[in-house]
C-alpha cells in the first residue's frame, strides 16, 4: 500500500498470488547454477499464474481480470508493465526490508561481492518510486552498507 497507495483490488489479488504455492516447486529439482535458477523461477513465475488463474476464474473473476493478473504474475513486461512492475517492486521491497537478513544467514558462503551483486540486480528490477521507498528503509547497518555500495552511481 506504502508502493502504490490507490491499488485496484485486482492489483492487490495479483500481490498475493505472486508466491503463491512457491514452495510446490523445489529448486533442488532443477540443475545447479545460473540457468538451472532461472529455469526454477521462470517455471514458479508460469506456475503462479496460472495456479493464480484458476483460483480467479472459480471465484467468479472476469477472464479480462484474469489475464491481467495472470500476465503480472508471470512477470511479463517487467519495466514496462505497471501491475508486473508493481509486483516486482513490492517483491523487491519486501525482500530488502524482511527477508534479506534470514537470506544472508543461509547463505553466509556467499562473498560480499556476490551480496553486493544480487542487490544490484535487485536495484536494477525497481522503479525510480521503489528505489526511493528502499532508501527510506530502515535496516540493519550491513545491509545499508551493502545496499550503498550496490547501488553507488546507480540513478535513483
Amino acid at each position: 500500500m506504502r508502493l502504490v497507495p490507490d491499488a485496484t483490488p485486482l492489483l492487490r489479488l495479483a500481490a498475493r498470488c505472486q508466491h503463491l504455492e512457491r514452495w510446490t516447486v523445489s529448486r533442488s529439482t532443477f540443475p545447479f547454477g545460473r540457468e538451472g535458477y532461472h529455469q526454477w523461477r521462470r517455471t514458479l513465475y508460469t506456475k503462479q499464474a496460472e495456479r493464480a488463474g484458476d483460483l480467479l476464474r472459480r471465484a467468479g473473476v472476469g477472464e479480462g481480470d484474469i489475464a491481467e493478473v495472470k500476465t503480472w504474475v508471470s512477470k511479463t513486461g517487467l519495466l514496462r508493465n505497471p501491475g508486473t512492475q508493481a509486483l516486482e517492486d513490492a517483491a523487491c521491497l519486501v525482500f530488502l526490508e524482511n527477508e534479506i537478513s534470514d537470506f544472508a544467514a543461509q547463505h553466509a558462503e556467499y562473498s560480499r561481492e556476490k551480496f553486493v551483486g544480487i542487490l544490484r540486480k535487485t536495484w536494477r528490477k525497481m522503479s525510480p518510486v521503489a528505489r526511493t521507498l528502499a532508501q527510506e528503509l530502515e535496516l540493519p547497518d550491513a545491509v545499508r552498507d551493502l545496499l550503498r555500495e550496490a547501488t553507488a552511481g546507480a540513478a535513483c
